[in-house]
């Protein structure tokens, strides 16, 4: 623990590494406050999908809980907004979007023991709560997924490579030729995949937000 973080003091400067420490320990208290379970990472290799899937595909890694908090409530976003997280693995997005003022939360993932689990964790959030929360989970191939016409805010955590990505930014713009309206992509770890949204899509970058070790940008289609 401690050479990690002495190298994550050099590599990002002593900020970043207390942002990063913190959250941490943010991720934990909340798993800790309403008994579910996000945190764990689960390799590719383990995951319990197609072979073909898996060459397309990454492994399970969570957002960090205070990330994606402070970054949604820097964001100006509709209210009734509808919330997808493609590729939603054990749903810890889910359960912190389901806290704010969106219409309706889904999960789109292809692995059955990861919908399992997010189900899983949904139930213990809602009895947590003591109230209803409108998340669905999805136990299905990005790639088969119809979007919705009223789903206007896609988030994604790399987990699939360009191929499956330029895919599914394909038929996000075909559901806005359709039915037009303003959407909003949400990139954890968005590099790899800026040239692609940036140059050929001409996406309108509107946020740039780095925090720890994580960095996220936020696209408009209008």
């Amino acid at each position: 623990m401690l050479k990690r973080t002495y190298r994550s003091i050099r590599e990002k400067g002593l900020s970043r590494t207390y942002q990063s420490v913190i959250s941490v320990l943010e991720d934990f208290y909340f798993e800790l406050k309403y008994g579910v379970t996000t945190s764990e990472i689960v390799r590719r290799e383990d995951l319990d999908i197609s072979e073909i899937s898996k060459e397309h595909s990454e492994e399970y890694k969570p957002t960090r809980i205070r990330h994606f908090r402070l970054l949604i409530k820097g964001l100006e976003l509709p209210e009734e907004s509808v919330f997808v997280d493609m590729g939603s693995g054990k749903g810890r997005v889910l359960l912190m979007a389901s806290m704010n003022n969106f219409k309706r939360v889904t999960g789109v993932e292809i692995s059955s023991r990861l919908c399992e689990i997010a189900i899983n964790n949904t139930m213990k959030f809602e009895k947590k709560l003591k109230r209803p929360i409108h998340i669905e989970v999805v136990n299905e191939d990005v790639l088969q997924y119809k979007i919705k016409n009223d789903e206007n805010v896609f988030y994604f955590y790399k987990p699939f490579d360009n191929f499956v990505m330029e895919t599914i930014l394909e038929r996000i713009k075909k559901s806005i030729c359709e039915r037009p309206r303003k959407a909003w992509l949400i990139i954890n770890n968005f590099i790899p995949f800026s040239a692609l949204i940036e140059n050929k899509y001409k996406f309108r970058t509107i946020k740039k937000f780095i925090y720890g070790g994580t960095e996220f940008a936020v696209y408009v289609i209008d």
